[in-house]
This record gives C-alpha cells, sequence and structure tokens, in this order.
C-alpha cells in the first residue's frame, strides 16, 4: 500500500483478494477496492463505482450485524424456472414503473403495493419448490447490492441504466418484448 493523496493504494498485480470491485478489510482497515480497467469509463461513471464500492465498506464498517448473502445458495437459484422468471420478470416491471418522475403518492402506495403482492406469491412459490433460502439469498443481496446503486443513482446514475438492468434480469440477459 502507497500513499497516493492522502489514501493507501494498492500499486501492483492485482492480488486474490482484490480480483473485483468489492470491498474487504486490508491491515486493519476497511477498504474499498476498485480495479482500473485497460479500457477508459468516463469520470462520472468511475467516480459513481468509487462511491458504490466505498458504499459496501461503510455497509461492513457500520452494519457489520446485517447477514450477507450466502453465496453458495446462488448456485440452487432457479435460473430456468419459467414461473419464477415470469414473476420475476413481473416485479422487475413494477419497479421500473417505481423510477418514472413526478408519481402522485398514491400511484407510489399502488406500485409498492403491486410489488409487495408479486414478490411474495413469488416467494411462496419458491419456498413451495424447497428453495426458500433462495428468497433469503434475494433478501439479503438486494440489501447489499440495492443500497449502494441507490446512493449511485443519488450520485446522477442514469435511471435508464437502471432500468435495463432490471429489464434484462429473469430473461437470458435479453430484454423483454413489449
Amino acid at each position: 500500500m502507497e500513499p497516493v493523496a492522502g489514501r493507501r493504494v494498492h500499486m501492483g498485480p492485482t492480488l486474490p483478494e482484490m480480483a473485483a470491485n468489492t470491498a474487504r478489510e486490508i491491515a486493519g482497515t476497511m477498504c474499498a477496492l476498485v480495479m482500473f480497467s485497460k479500457e477508459p469509463i468516463p469520470q462520472t461513471e468511475f467516480a459513481r463505482l468509487i462511491l458504490h464500492e466505498c458504499f459496501h465498506a461503510h455497509q461492513l464498517e457500520a452494519l457489520s450485524a446485517v447477514e450477507h448473502p450466502d453465496f453458495g445458495v446462488m448456485q440452487k437459484y432457479p435460473e430456468n424456472d419459467p414461473v419464477n422468471n415470469a414473476m420475476s420478470i413481473v416485479e422487475n416491471r413494477i419497479l421500473c414503473s417505481a423510477l418514472q418522475k413526478g408519481l402522485t403518492t398514491e400511484r407510489v402506495r399502488t406500485i409498492a403495493a403491486a410489488f409487495i403482492a408479486v414478490r411474495i406469491a413469488r416467494h411462496k412459490y419458491l419456498a413451495t419448490e424447497n428453495l426458500a433460502d433462495v428468497c433469503i439469498y434475494e433478501e439479503r443481496s438486494e440489501f447489499n447490492e440495492g443500497t449502494p446503486t441507490y446512493v449511485e443513482v443519488k450520485a446522477g446514475k442514469p435511471i435508464a441504466e437502471v432500468i435495463d438492468t432490471l429489464m434484462q434480469c429473469n430473461v437470458a440477459g435479453k430484454a423483454p418484448k413489449g
């Protein structure tokens, strides 16, 4: 770790614990780890990435009692289950509608109620398929990644990028038609 602009920065080959954008404790200090890509990215996008990873460091330090997702459960995720995927697509479309500007309080409540109803139905379905641990994994993952993504949005991440991501979930990376 070398000091750069008053911060300790690792310069050199990628260490195993630094193989991804993440947050880890290094030498007793919680650190945000951000890899530099070979292709330059816009400064604002890079700044939001740093902010996102810094928020992960904050989560690990300030919210250490919150349980993290069990990534072993991810291997059980029913990627090809048509019922789960259909309901997930509906959830994501509801979330996309919540990202519109100028919504009335009543509309926000309606959207929230619709999302919760679909989420509960999907999680009940997963529980009947003996996949209740997948529901817990999802909730923990959403807390772990959703909150830093919210911070990114507040820092100027275009809503269209969030919508594009939501529209590609559970559809094999292809945005659904309609």
